[in-house]
């Protein structure tokens, strides 16, 4: 399992370091389709656009020297980690964001997920998501192959399950899930901010 605090320490850095200020910023013009947006103006954002943005930032956006978060934070290594703890920022390099449907859940251990773009599947270990999960709901994370095994390590985004289903977000999901186009958390936020 990721030891806690490995993605805080990176997204910390980036967000906090002044060098990267104006990237953040462009950033969230980005995210929010808010190409006016300036520095300290007020941000509209929906209940879940904070985790699902700082999602995208961390994995998706690409910083001005063409690199993603993980592979920046592993390539300068910043804080001056050893080798052994910074090989976890190899690991998350390589990584892919879908929406998967949840098959089965160990609690406290792992869960069986089904990637609704492609039908595959992939146990996950997972402490934190199996103790409110259930079989048949349907979330949208990030995968990575951590050592040996798959570990989520997106943001905490909500479970859909049939409560949540109505014709707006059955459309959504359909129309995301049969896209060949890379699926972002600036995707979903269509789904999770309703």
């Amino acid at each position: 399992m990721l030891p806690p605090g490995t993605i805080s320490r990176m997204m910390d850095y980036y967000y906090t370091h002044p060098r990267f200020k104006e990237e953040v910023l462009i950033a969230m013009k980005d995210f929010f389709d808010r190409p006016d947006l300036k520095p300290g103006a007020k941000l509209e954002m929906g209940k879940f656009d904070g985790v699902l943005f700082n999602e995208w930032f961390s994995y998706d956006f690409i910083f001005k020297d063409g690199k993603a978060m993980p592979e920046k934070y592993y390539y300068d290594n910043p804080r001056k980690l050893p080798r052994h703890t910074l090989k976890i920022y190899e690991y998350l390099q390589d990584n892919f964001y879908s929406l998967f449907k949840i098959l089965e859940v160990n609690m406290g251990y792992n869960m069986l997920l089904k990637n609704l773009r492609d039908d595959k599947e992939y146990r996950v270990m997972e402490y934190k998501a199996t103790l409110t999960a259930r079989p048949g709901f349907v979330l949208a994370n990030r995968l990575a192959m951590i050592g040996d095994h798959y570990e989520m390590i997106g943001c905490d985004t909500p479970y859909l399950d049939d409560s949540n289903f109505n014709g707006d977000i059955e459309i959504v999901i359909r129309r995301l899930t049969k896209s060949k186009d890379k699926l972002t958390p600036k995707d979903t936020r269509k789904i999770f901010n309703r």
